[in-house]
């Protein structure tokens, strides 16, 4: 499977509050290679879906047919997503259809064509049928359990349940989507929506230690992370308090990553958590550090 078909499908939600950085400008000159690069690749693209068009065509009893819907429909699949919404994935679809009947018939083709096939099927029915998508996501961790393309299927259920606000089940998912190896490339992603799920099912707890583990991580992912990491771990530290945990011992962890959290929105949460809790001196606290913030940007 190629990657670029992944790399099109894993779209990171962004949380209610989230700010991306700006972008570092990019010259004329790359903006020119970087097209002149998509130009070239929409033309293989196509090239290649002529090819197999061609192929099926002629060939469409042979035992190499179920391979060429599968790269076929893959194909088609990327192309309609590399285009602006809406996307139109129907023939993609029904390539991919064939695909995983031919492989339960035993036509043809493989397991991990056929999870692979469900993959996308699960993308191309994700707009319209959510239940289809979810079931076609379940198929790929029953055919293809412990592997990238099973986590990245499971993540994929957890960005559903996460904007269904099934918390819980989110958290659940996104759980299972980590593993245990930093390395992987769904670690960073998986653990921090793991510990937003955590922290709007309001289990603090767990989500402090979601939040904790990804926070010292120096790789792109994780670093490009980091804010949030670190607002949401404040807000779950008090929200730990005001659940009852140890409030001195919640509020120096907080106080300690105060000078990182920069959005307005999370410090007057902070400001408004401490009143509850009676905590008058350190609201007013994170008021005046807000107000020095405004006034150094004018």
């Amino acid at each position: 499977m190629r990657a670029l078909a992944f790399a099109a499908c894993l779209v990171l939600p962004a949380s209610p509050a989230a700010r991306g950085a700006d972008p570092a400008p990019t010259s004329g000159a790359a903006q020119a290679e970087i097209a002149a690069a998509e130009a070239q690749l929409a033309e293989e693209t196509a090239a290649a879906i002529a090819a197999f068009r061609r192929f099926l065509d002629e060939h469409a009893d042979s035992p190499e047919a179920t391979a060429a819907r599968f790269h076929l429909g893959s194909l088609i699949f990327e192309q309609a997503r590399s285009q602006p919404p809406p996307h139109d994935l129907a023939a993609a679809a029904a390539l991919l259809e064939q695909v995983v009947a031919d492989v339960a018939a035993g036509r043809a083709g493989s397991f991990t064509q056929a999870a692979e096939a469900w993959f996308l099927l699960g993308w191309c029915r994700d707009g319209g049928d959510p239940a289809g998508a979810a079931a076609a996501w379940e198929r790929v961790a029953a055919l293809a359990p412990g592997t990238p393309l099973a986590a990245s299927a499971t993540f994929a259920l957890g960005q559903q349940a996460l904007d269904a606000g099934d918390w819980l089940s989110a958290a659940t998912r996104f759980d299972a989507a980590r593993g245990p190896d930093p390395a992987e490339p769904l670690w960073a992603q998986a653990t921090y929506l793991a510990g937003w799920a955590h922290y709007e099912a309001a289990a603090y707890a767990t989500a402090i230690e979601r939040f904790s583990v990804l926070l010292p991580r120096d790789e792109p992912a994780a670093a490009t992370l980091r804010g949030e990491t670190v607002a949401f771990l404040a807000l779950s530290l008090v929200g730990a308090a005001e659940q009852g945990a140890s409030v001195e011992q919640r509020w120096a962890a907080v106080a300690a990553l105060l000078p990182e959290v920069r959005r307005a929105e999370v410090r007057a949460r902070l400001a408004e958590l401490l009143d509850q809790l009676g905590r008058f001196d350190d609201a007013a606290a994170v008021r005046a550090s807000e107000d020095r913030r405004r006034r150094r940007r004018r």
